[in-house]
């Protein structure tokens, strides 16, 4: 049992004997020279940008959408929070770091403890 190998004692504690393996020669796993997922097309848009970016008129939407939604919350309120009271399938997380550059909301913390706050 001790100068077994570990390959030895993981194929009997799965219930095969040593010398049965599938091939000679092969070990169990993922097979050599594949890749493991096959890479997705990129899906460009014109210009070399991978998605496109929103127009000053929707930020300014998006904007209104969060500040409407942040007035209706507790204070000390997540993003989180504010998308779910706005109903938007829009990230709005730009939009509420330009409400605070703006000065019409407070931020304490970083990533997801992030809370703010209406002045």
């Amino acid at each position: 049992m001790r100068s077994a190998s570990l390959s030895d004692l993981a194929d009997q504690s799965a219930g095969r004997s040593a010398g049965t393996s599938a091939a000679p020669g092969r070990t169990r796993g993922r097979p050599r020279g594949r890749p493991a997922v096959a890479a997705a097309p990129s899906r460009r848009v014109a210009g070399g940008r991978r998605r496109r970016r929103a127009s000053p008129d929707e930020v300014a939407k998006q904007k209104e959408t969060a500040y409407s939604a942040a007035r209706g919350l507790k204070p000390g309120f997540s993003k989180g929070d504010v998308m779910s009271k706005s109903g938007s399938k829009v990230d709005l997380g730009r939009a509420l770091s330009l409400l605070v550059q703006e000065g019409k909301l407070t931020k304490k913390g970083d990533r997801r403890m992030t809370r703010y706050w209406v002045k």
